[in-house]
């Protein structure tokens, strides 16, 4: 340029030069207009669940994944049921659920349908109270529309292959929320030379920035290592995310952790809401529900 064009034209596009972006680095002007959305409107807000009692606890935010634990037995998968259900029916929300102990698929919408109607859909005393014949076209109708499960005998259930089987699902049914249930039905391979704190530390991640990129909700339900009785009560502590077995990495990388506890002599289920990343969201506690092994439905305590 100096020799074809002379020294002012060079002078002037080096005056006018553009910085390159830097590769992995966001630039300001990427993120000036969110803060400023944030200053004149307050922080973006999640789904509420719609659960009685829960909402000021939690709210679901995309982008983001709930850790949830409890002893064995006490419900942690049917609580998970009930959240996706009121998400489902006041949100709109839709769900793909990848569970490997709620088979088969059609059994498990059985629990759905129970939630979503609130009443039992099978009697078991009173044979009033039963989801109505004239009903179940509607409710099958919903589930359809709003669930998707996974074929857990057929799919790739590695963590790699469950995600990408969310990213088809969230192209192609516009899924906001996956369900992964339990974490240690994963079909886990662990690489020569790495521990399992740090396959796990790895895995977690990937579930982060699954649901980041995908713009999704992502719970995962894991069990605790085996737990301690208390001697003179005989009940299990209450378990916590470091309860969980094989890394602390579940509190650590987690969004949200939750317990679900229930005490099987006075019937009442407890939600701890053990951890909550952001304070806008949600705050630390604990919720009471009866439950009703008739109907399978959790009535707030006190509510």
């Amino acid at each position: 340029v100096l020799m074809k064009h002379g020294k002012a034209t060079l002078a002037a596009i080096v005056a006018t030069a553009k910085e390159l972006p830097i590769d992995h680095v966001i630039a300001h002007e990427d993120i000036a207009a969110d803060v400023m959305q944030y200053y004149e409107h307050g922080y973006p807000q999640g789904t509420k669940t719609g659960v009685d009692g829960l909402d000021e606890y939690l709210q679901l935010m995309p982008g983001q994944f709930t850790t949830v634990t409890g002893a064995p037995g006490h419900g942690k998968s049917e609580f998970i049921d009930n959240i996706m259900a009121h998400t489902a029916v006041n949100a709109g929300w839709r769900w793909a659920i990848c569970s490997f102990e709620n088979t088969p698929a059609a059994l498990h919408a059985t629990k759905i349908a129970e939630k979503i109607a609130g009443i039992a859909f099978d009697y078991r005393r009173d044979p009033e109270h039963r989801i109505h014949p004239t009903d179940m076209p509607d409710i099958l109708h919903f589930i359809g529309s709003n669930f998707i499960f996974y074929n857990t005998i057929t799919a790739d259930v590695t963590i790699d292959g469950i995600l990408a089987k969310a990213a088809e699902l969230v192209a192609r049914k516009g899924i906001n929320g996956l369900l992964i249930d339990p974490w240690n039905y994963i079909e886990h391979v662990i690489p020569n030379g790495m521990t399992e704190t740090m396959y796990i530390s790895d895995m977690l991640s990937k579930v982060k920035v699954a649901a980041q990129k995908l713009g999704i909700h992502i719970i995962l339900i894991a069990h605790p290592a085996k737990l301690q009785k208390d001697k003179q009560t005989g009940k299990y502590e209450v378990p916590t995310m470091y309860s969980i077995s094989g890394s602390a990495h579940f509190n650590n990388k987690t969004d949200n952790g939750l317990t679900i506890y229930r005490d099987f002599d006075s019937k009442i289920v407890t939600v701890y809401v053990q951890k909550v990343r952001y304070s806008w969201l949600g705050k630390i506690g604990y919720v009471e529900y009866n439950y009703n092994t008739m109907t399978r439905q959790y009535t707030l305590l006190n509510g």
